[in-house]
């Protein structure tokens, strides 16, 4: 199975690890740490009175987790206080937790363990078609106490200020795009128990003024990768069977939905995971521009007909009316080309070097070129700018880590990117307007697989199972 990225996840790493190091694990650990002698204090099934367990609600008609000590829970409407937990109706003395109980998990689903017991009991758990909305009664994750079940894997279920709010459930969801006015995702689709793949990929999507989920296509062959133009939704799928055997390819399918078409067939494959989130897909207007075959292609809303656009190997970062701007790493003597970045004018003739040290991601904001790079030497990531005609990068931030991802978003004036600090990953915004001052809005291990996609509310981040919300606001 193909992923967005692989990390490795080390257990023990404390030693020689950075202050800074300390501080991202300290700050995402904070709410899985059992708090002693915390509690829910309150009556019936809410609680409030534990400083970690903000949002840590009792489940109704279940009884208390055995998971943990500090962030104990109130079960069957009874109350608890001064660290004591009540069972039955009856308030218990001294005691720091019940027992004997099971967790409830009624209307809601079960705690994801490691993390605290189970969340509010709801019921407005709004399935729709091809996925379900989480709504206000849907299961809520304190971060308090400690969880019954297996190991918790970060990013599920926790609606706090680490990872976010839980939205929306699917399975297997691969990858994530965002409008102004929509989220996209596609899931792979299912096997038998005996692998057989049963072409049932998905493309969905959910506006956010509403809590309708819509299947906009079915039956997709291993939806991968999904990017957008002003018109269509393009999908990357890895089980096309064509030729007799299974093809990687791009497909796209109306904004409205519909029956997917197919654009391109690739028989050699993507030759980077990031094909699999569609970021080396980028659009302008409704002309979408991908690497294709060791060159780069475009189709437009009338002609799905790929057109060859730049014949060389190479990557696309950006497009406007007049150019696309890309990259390359080829053997100059074979192809007459150095390393760099570089213009294609799409009117046609040779494309121009505008600076010989390429980055690893970058966008187009009016008149300059954004971009993210790092210097393994120094141990850095920075952003930087140039001006898209040519000239010199500029670097208006940076901060200590390497190996910067290609994610890499400019929504309005809002900057989001990922880097590898400490045995993390992070995904940061910044502000063009107040660069060098970082907000630091995720901070996963390394082997989580995740996609995720900026927004002006904030970032849509998935772990494959849940897509959730993570809040920001530009100071």
């Amino acid at each position: 199975m193909k992923a967005w990225g692989t990390w490795l996840v080390v257990g023990v790493w404390a030693i020689g690890c950075s202050a800074d190091d300390l501080k991202d694990v300290g700050e995402l650990n904070s709410g899985q740490q059992a708090g002693s002698g915390g509690t829910l204090a309150g009556s019936g099934t809410s609680g409030s009175g534990n400083p970690h367990g903000a949002g840590q609600r009792g489940g109704t008609g279940g009884t208390q987790s055995t998971g943990g000590s500090g962030g104990a829970q109130s079960s069957g409407g009874s109350q608890s206080t001064g660290g004591s937990q009540s069972t039955g109706g009856t308030q218990s003395t001294g005691g720091t937790q019940s027992t004997g109980g099971t967790q409830s998990t009624s209307a809601g689903r079960t705690g994801a363990g490691g993390r605290n017991a189970q969340g509010r009991g709801g019921t407005s758990t709004i399935s729709e078609v091809g996925g379900s909305l989480i709504g206000n009664g849907g299961d809520e994750h304190g971060m308090g106490g400690a969880g019954s079940g297996g190991g918790a894997g970060e990013g599920s279920g926790s609606c706090d200020a680490v990872n976010g709010c839980p939205q929306i459930t699917g399975h297997d969801i691969r990858a994530l795009a965002a409008s102004d006015t929509t989220l996209y995702w596609v899931e792979y689709g299912t096997t038998d128990s005996l692998g057989n793949y049963h072409n049932d990929g998905s493309l969905l999507a959910r506006d956010f003024g509403s809590d309708q989920v819509q299947t906009l296509a079915a039956n997709l062959p291993g939806a991968i990768g999904v990017a957008l133009t002003t018109t269509h939704v393009y999908i990357e799928v890895d089980q096309l069977f064509e030729n007799g055997r299974e093809n990687w390819a791009l497909m796209r399918v109306p904004l409205a939905g519909g029956t997917a078409e197919e654009v391109a067939l690739n028989t050699t494959g993507f030759d980077s995971v990031d094909a699999e989130s569609g970021r080396l897909i980028v659009s302008n207007g409704d002309v979408a521009y991908w690497p294709f075959n060791e060159a780069i292609y475009s189709a437009s809303a009338s002609v799905a007909t790929p057109t060859l656009v730049v014949n060389e190997e190479s990557i696309p970062f950006a497009a406007d009316s007049d150019n696309v701007y890309f990259t390359t790493d080829v053997d100059p003597v074979q192809s007459g080309l150095h390393p760099g970045l570089f213009e294609q004018p799409l009117a046609g003739g040779d494309p121009v070097l505008l600076n010989q040290d390429d980055p690893v991601a970058a966008r187009l904001v009016g008149d300059y070129l954004y971009a993210v790079a790092a210097d393994p030497y120094e141990s850095i990531t920075y952003v930087e700018r140039m001006p898209k005609a040519g000239g010199p990068w500029e670097r208006i931030s940076q901060r200590l880590g390497t190996s910067p991802g290609s994610g890499f978003e400019v929504v309005g004036g809002s900057i989001f990117y990922e880097f590898y600090r400490g045995f993390r990953w992070h995904l940061v915004a910044e502000e063009l307007a107040t660069p060098n001052t970082e907000t630091i809005l995720l901070s996963l291990p390394w082997n989580v697989e995740t996609s995720w996609a900026g927004t002006p509310s904030g970032v849509y981040w998935t772990d494959g199972k849940t897509i959730t919300l993570r809040d920001y606001t530009a100071p």
